[in-house]
Formats: structure tokens, sequence, C-alpha cells
């Protein structure tokens, strides 16, 4: 894998490295690359890396393994591809189905932002990332394994039931975050609003039940969660167990052209907010959930602008 490889032996690495609990050592004897393990305080995870040459198929390599609770089986691998090796989008969609869900930039993103064409499996999740969806190259793979990535009932294919890939008209959904106040004080309630809005020209069947939850919680179980940054600069726990179950029919709904799905919640509630300073806090709607009634839903993964805020005594 480090010199010069065709897309055919990319594709055969992603399959080897598939389906199966991801080490440093599965990960050298695959790519033939060296990991070096990263010095962390997370005491959830434990994170390794190679170095950075743009020469080979595979340029850097990421990874990181869940350590607590060890059982879990989680972790996350992130595989940059070199600059002078395209891997077709094509030739993707060809292998594993051209019905992928999407996680697609958003106008308040940094310009570096990828498309991702996302597959789940009976192990995981698979997702390639494009700059764009006119260049048709690959530029990194990411494969995730455990519980939480997992796709309901074990099939491993792609939702025959996801919208078709449209990439020049799927790119009209968009998510933003609001606060009903820039400084708080200590237990006052901290107040929001998420506003899900169709920016294109036609309408969109969407998930409107907006349903807040852990983010390690199985993805049919949530469509909302936040990444909240403590002003330690640590990521704050998620406080609630919540007990829901899948999104029913009726929480499917058309959303117009211009039009909105609003959520207000109370930030308070989910995350204990004790330590004065300043907070930043991101929202991530993700479905990959459908009706049941054949109706082509929109399913994928969107990001919120960035907030922060400060809590004072």
């Amino acid at each position: 894998m480090q010199g010069s490889t065709p897309t055919a032996s990319i594709l055969e690495l992603v399959e080897a490295l598939s389906a199966q609990r991801l080490t440093a050592q599965r990960v050298r004897r695959a790519t033939g690359i060296e990991l070096s393990r990263v010095e962390s305080e997370n005491p959830y995870w434990s994170f390794f890396e190679s170095d950075d040459d743009s020469k080979r198929a595979v340029a850097r390599i990421e990874l990181r393994m869940r350590t607590s609770p060890p059982e879990s089986g989680e972790s996350l691998l992130v595989l940059e591809l070199g600059v002078d090796h395209c891997l077709p989008v094509e030739d993707v969609l060809a292998k594993y189905g051209r019905e992928p869900s999407l996680n697609v930039p958003t106008p308040h993103g940094p310009p570096e932002q990828r498309v991702y064409y996302i597959y789940s499996f009976d192990w995981g999740r698979l997702s390639f990332g494009a700059r764009d969806t006119k260049s048709g190259c690959v530029t990194n793979v990411v494969l995730e394994t455990g519980p939480n990535h997992r796709r309901p009932g074990g099939e491993r294919r792609a939702d025959p039931a996801a919208a078709p890939l449209q990439p020049d008209s799927i790119v009209t959904l968009e998510l933003a975050l609001l606060l009903d106040a820039k400084t708080y004080a200590l237990g006052r309630p901290a107040t929001g609003t998420l506003i899900l809005k169709n920016s294109g020209d036609e309408s969109l069947l969407v998930n409107a039940r907006l349903a807040i939850n852990n983010p390690y919680s199985p993805q049919p179980f949530r469509e909302v969660y936040f990444l909240l940054t403590d002003p330690s600069g640590k990521s704050a726990a998620f406080g609630p167990k919540i007990n829901i179950g899948r999104p029913r029919s009726e929480d499917f709904r058309d959303l117009p052209p211009g039009k909105t799905a609003d959520l207000s919640f109370r930030l308070d509630r989910y995350y204990t907010l004790d330590q004065p300073g300043e907070y930043s806090v991101q929202a991530v709607y993700e479905n990959h959930a459908a009706p049941g009634d054949g109706r082509a839903t929109w399913k994928g993964r969107l990001e919120s602008n960035l907030v922060s805020f400060v809590l004072v005594p």
C-alpha cells in the first residue's frame, strides 16, 4: 500500500479492514504503515496516528479505539488518501450501492467540508468523503465499528428506501442553532431553538421528530445530539437516560421550500452547567429512518453552526 496503488487495491484494503474490531496492529499489517500512540488525557479513547506522506496511496492514518467500557468494541479509523491517488466516487457507488445516505456541507461550515457517502452494515458504518460532487474523487475513508454504528437488523447493504443520489439538488437542508442569550447566570435556564430548514426549491420528506438523546445512543433512538465543550476544553457528558423508541410514520412530514421544522429546548436539562466560563455547543441532526410506506425520505447528517455562551456566578 505504500507505493502507487490502483483503485481496486484501495477498496480491497477497505474490505480487509471492515467487519472487525480495529487495532493498531491490524491496521499496520493491512497497510504496511507504522502507527504511533498519541498521548491523551481522554479516559475513554486511545489514539494512534501515522506520519503524513502525500505520495502514498494512504497518505495519513488516524485510529481511535474505545477503552472504556472495553467491551464496547468501538473504533474509528480515518484513511486520508494521497493527492495523486484518486478513488473515483463512481467506483464506490458501483461497489456499495447507488443510494447511500449523505452528509453534506452546510453553508455555515468551513470551506474544507466534504460530502460523505455513508453505508451502514451489520459491523458498523463506512463513509467515503469527497471535497465536492464534481471532482469525482474520494479524499478520505472513515470506518466506524461497534454497536452505536451498526445497522438495525444486521443488513449488509445500503438502505433501498433512501432517496436516489442527486448531488446537484440534495444539498438543500440546513440546520441552525440559536440560543436566547450570550450570558447565563448559574442555575438559570439555558434555552435555545433548533431550526431545520428546506433551502431548496422542492419539498422534502423529513424526520421532524427531532428527538434529543445521548450522542452514543443507537441512531434510530435519536435525531439530534449536541457537542458541548465546557470551560476546561473537555467534552461535557450527556446527563439523563432517555427512553424513546424509533420514529413513527407520523413523525415524517413534507417540508416545502423555505419552510422549517423547529425545536425549542433547554440545554441545562441535558447537561450539567455548573462551571463558570465560556462554553461552545454545536447541534447534529441525523436521520437514516423512513416512514415505511415507500416514500423517498431525506437521509444523512447535518451539523449546525457553532455557538458560544458564558456562564457567570
